[in-house]
């Protein structure tokens, strides 16, 4: 048996003697076939031939030692003995089975409906996966996966319409490509996992104002860092994995509010840059045990990109935020474009200072859109503060 055939073939002829025998012939009956895990692949009974062969799939066959045996007998059985075990080796080529895209379009507008596609698989050996994605010309979009070591059986990996620099790729149609080799080079083969098309539709919230992206380096629930909701987090692996609000365009911004997920204590920096490249520390909280919202000023600076960056997470290996608040010069959280107008504040308590009426007033608010139910209050402000 060779590493490169699907199919064994074992096969005996023997003349011999037994002492005692009326004949010299030999024939065979039972012979059996095991797995390196000591389980019967093959058996069959052969009813005193004088040859015998046996034809069975490797690629259901455990890779490594297989060990065949085979019960010699005289007399049509009135004497027998089984022979000394023969030790063939199994190598299979590594297979990928079981290919699957979970939709054919994704709509990465971080609306979490439609944003990801899921690419699984199975594996029927331990391989080093690579999982790429191409454009319509052909060109590598994005690496999902790159000589990754894989286990055994059911896997899976996401894409979520971005390249390998996080930035959103154009629409049009993306084909997905998985390749592997098991542990001693033997490679499986590229082959197509499928087509899925790409369609960038912007969020629009109440008042025709687009909602500003979150990307991150690793895991999931950028978005929710945004949402105004405290109950929901986003998540990057730490040390080093971030997560960078697009506030689609400059804003002069100095000061930023971080609410831990309430799981554990944090450490972390925020960067901003105007280009998504050039990049300017504006907190730096890399040492300390900061629990609680965390409320951080730094002098003016124009920017339209804030990066988190999780040093560390008391609670695991996942540096965990609820909501990043970036808040500009006139103190409009600038991470959130829905917020509200006089128009829109249904209840209110008007206050002001004395002899400034009425330039100085300030409103307290129920934001409904930002998960309502009277939890959360913001303050809103007209004329001079």
């Amino acid at each position: 048996m060779t590493s490169g055939s699907n199919q064994g073939k074992i096969g005996v002829g023997a003349d011999n003697t037994k002492a005692g025998a009326s004949t010299s012939s030999v024939a065979f009956d039972d012979v059996v076939v095991t797995d390196s895990l000591g389980n019967t692949i093959f058996e069959d009974y052969f009813d005193y031939q004088p040859e015998w062969s046996i034809d069975f799939d490797t690629l259901n066959v455990n890779d490594g030692p297989l060990e065949v045996r085979a019960e010699a007998a005289w007399d049509r059985g009135a004497y027998s003995e089984y022979s000394p075990v023969v030790i063939y080796s199994v190598d299979n080529p590594l297979r990928i089975t079981g290919v699957n895209i979970s939709r054919t379009y994704i709509t990465p507008n971080q609306n979490s409906q439609n944003d990801s596609v899921a690419i699984s698989y199975n594996l029927s050996e331990e391989a080093n996966i690579t999982v790429k994605v191409y454009d319509q010309a052909g060109n590598l979009a994005r690496t999902l996966l790159d000589n990754v070591t894989q286990s055994t059986g059911s896997q899976s990996v996401s894409f979520f319409g971005k390249d390998d620099l996080a930035n959103s790729l154009l629409d049009g149609n993306y084909t997905i490509k998985i390749d592997g080799t098991d542990t001693t080079g033997n490679a499986a083969g590229e082959q197509v996992v499928g087509v899925v098309q790409i369609v960038n539709e912007p969020v629009v919230i109440p008042g025709g104002l687009e909602k500003v992206t979150v990307t991150g380096t690793s895991d999931f629930g950028w978005e929710n860092i945004v949402d105004g909701n405290l109950e929901n987090y986003g998540q990057v692996r730490w040390p080093g994995g971030s997560m960078t609000i697009d506030l689609t365009a400059s804003h002069t911004i100095y000061k930023t509010i971080t609410y831990p997920d309430n799981s554990g204590t944090l450490r972390y920096k925020i960067e901003v840059s105007l280009d998504n490249s050039n990049w300017t520390t504006v907190v730096d909280k890399e040492t300390g045990d900061w629990s609680g919202p965390q409320i951080d000023e730094f002098a003016p600076i124009d920017a339209r990109y804030v990066k988190i960056i999780g040093i560390y997470h008391g609670a695991g290996t996942r540096f965990k935020i609820a909501e990043l608040e970036v808040y500009d010069q006139n103190d409009i959280n600038v991470a959130r474009p829905d917020y509200p107008t006089i128009s829109s504040i249904e209840t209110f308590n008007a206050t002001t200072s004395s002899n400034i009426v009425p330039y100085q007033v300030s409103f307290q608010y129920w934001n409904e859109a930002r998960g309502g139910s009277g939890t959360n209050k913001y303050w809103a402000y007209i004329g001079n503060k």
